[in-house]
This record gives structure tokens, sequence and C-alpha cells, in this order.
């Protein structure tokens, strides 16, 4: 369905971009291809050292183009919501892109659910290097699930933040994105927007996901600003029932158990060891003793490894 002009609320987008030259525009394309008629574009140049500012120039006036020194992506998202001059903020990251009917679908969720203070999507993995954006797909209100509390939140807190469109009034409200947190920082902006009002998700995968090396999601510090995350929210939010407070405790092993496999992955027993302990803090731990045997012996298992491929040359 395509949304009427004169009934259309400007939506900003935001991309934030640190040295993503390479690429940023097919970010850039993905939102100005939209099929919904009303919509701003800016991009936060977070200092890049490559070729982001040309890249950003080259679109001309269909782009906001801001500068700062590096100092975040959240602090370059915060920079853009400063500027957003629409009643919807959506957010983009530039190595991420959208298909071309996400916005409509989404505004479509919000036009016929008022009430909403946030509308997230499914996603799709996009392993491709380079490649054009696929095609969109037509809005189905019957993939639409409207949550009345933060249970499904609490069960699947991590929307990923290009699926997510919200209130820019509602966002301001909750002061943007916590600079202090490099990870999760999403996962508190959702809860402290959610806690008092109505959200949904639009189970259709209108947004791709590149995972690059050296992703904040990949480093070991991840794990430890989830649980510092976790914690806050949990002391801080309004009249949590038992079950979400068990849900939180779910949460926390799930990490746990997540940076435990790191650990023994990369041969480190010892750190293993200190963070299972740790972890008793929060719960019993599945198959907690069969990971502490596992972290005697992770040391050996990488050279094992190497020492098979040797072998097997």
């Amino acid at each position: 369905m395509a949304p009427d002009p004169n009934d259309a609320p400007l939506v900003s987008v935001v991309i934030p971009a640190y040295n993503c030259a390479r690429l940023l525009g097919r970010a850039i394309e993905s939102a100005l291809g939209q099929t919904y008629p009303n919509l701003e574009c800016i991009v936060v140049d977070d200092g890049s050292t490559d070729g982001t500012p040309e890249v950003v120039t080259s679109f001309g006036d269909r782009v906001l183009a801001l500068r700062q020194r590096n100092a975040g992506a959240s602090a370059a998202r915060n920079a853009g919501i400063a500027a957003a001059r629409g009643r919807y903020i959506a957010f983009l990251d530039a190595d991420d892109y959208w298909l071309d009917t996400k916005i409509t679908n989404q505004i479509e969720v919000f036009r016929r659910h008022p009430e909403l203070v946030l509308v997230g999507c499914d996603f799709g993995w996009d392993y491709r290097r380079d490649g054009e954006p696929d095609s969109g797909v037509a809005f189905d209100a019957e993939r639409v699930e409207v949550f009345r509390d933060l249970t499904q939140l609490l069960r699947d807190p991590y929307l990923g933040t290009p699926t997510v469109i919200a209130e820019t009034g509602a966002i301001r409200a909750v002061g943007g994105f916590d600079v202090d947190l490099p990870i999760a920082e999403d996962v508190d902006l959702y809860f402290k927007l959610c806690a008092n009002r109505p959200y949904a998700i639009l189970r259709q995968p209108l947004a791709r996901f590149q995972l690059r090396a050296g992703s904040l999601t990949k480093r070991l510090s991840g794990y430890e600003d989830n649980l510092k995350v976790f914690d806050r929210l949990e002391r801080t939010l309004p009249e949590l029932s038992p079950a979400q407070h068990a849900l939180f405790r779910t949460r926390r092993m799930e990490v746990y158990a997540r940076w435990i496999s790191d650990l023994l992955v990369r041969g480190n027993g010892r750190d293993a060891r200190r963070v299972l302990k740790q972890s008793t803090q929060a719960g019993a731990l599945p198959g907690y003793h069969r990971l502490y045997l596992k972290s005697l012996i992770a040391p050996a298992m990488p050279r094992l490894k190497r020492v098979r491929r040797a072998l097997a040359s």
C-alpha cells in the first residue's frame, strides 16, 4: 500500500558513519530509495579519516551532512537526533541497508496503532561485499505483533538498531543514546522508550546487516558491558513482575554462557574460570562443571588445532 503523501509524517533517517566509505553509499541509497514519500536523510561523519566525507558530499543536498570529532556511534546518533525535524526517527548503520518498503511498512503500523512509541522489524544477514539492495515487500498486517509490557523485549532485547523507528519526542525525552556505553546502548534505549508505552515488531525482514571484523559485538569486553546494562535496567525499571525478574536472570546467564564459550575458543582457560565463578552471583549456569573441565584443557586446544591443520596439509 503506497502512503498518501498528504498523510505521511516526516521521518528522519539518522546514519552515523566512521571510516565506512566503501559501504556508506549503499546505505544512503537505500534510505533515499525508500517508497515512503516524506523523508530526510542525516549522515553524521564521526571524524572519519577515509573517503567518507567525499561519499556524503556526492549526494548533494539530498543529504544533511554533519561532521564531528570522533566520539563514537552513540554521540553521532545523538547529533542526528538533535538535528532531526521528523515526527519519527529511523536509525541506519553505515554498513547496513534497507529494503525499499521498510519505512512505508513501519509507518503503516504506526498509522494503525498510533499509541505505539517504537516499531521494529525483522532483518536478514548480508554476507556480500557489494551488490544492490534487495527489493522490498508489501505490508502484511498479519505480521504485526503489538506488545504492551516489557516481557517480549526481555525475551529478545536485541532488535538491531537499523530495524527501529521511534517517536522523536520520546527519544529526546529519555536522553537519546547513552554515550558512556560502548555496546548495548541500543538495548538500553529500547527499554527506556518502552517502559511505559506499547511497541510493535513487524515480522517482515526489511533490513540487511553486514557483520564485519572488529565489530564491537565481537569483542570480549562487550559481554561485560551487556551485563552492566541488564543490571542497571533491572534496578531502574518500574514495577517489574517476578516473571520479568526471572527473564533478566535468563538473559544474564545467556551472556555468561556466550562469554565463557568465546574464552574457551580462544584458549583462555584462566579467564573462563574467572567468569564461571562470577556467573554464580547471577544463578546456576547450565553445564557449569563441564565448562570448568574444558577450561583446564583450553590452553592446549589452539595448539592441537594447529597440529591437526599441519598434519592435514
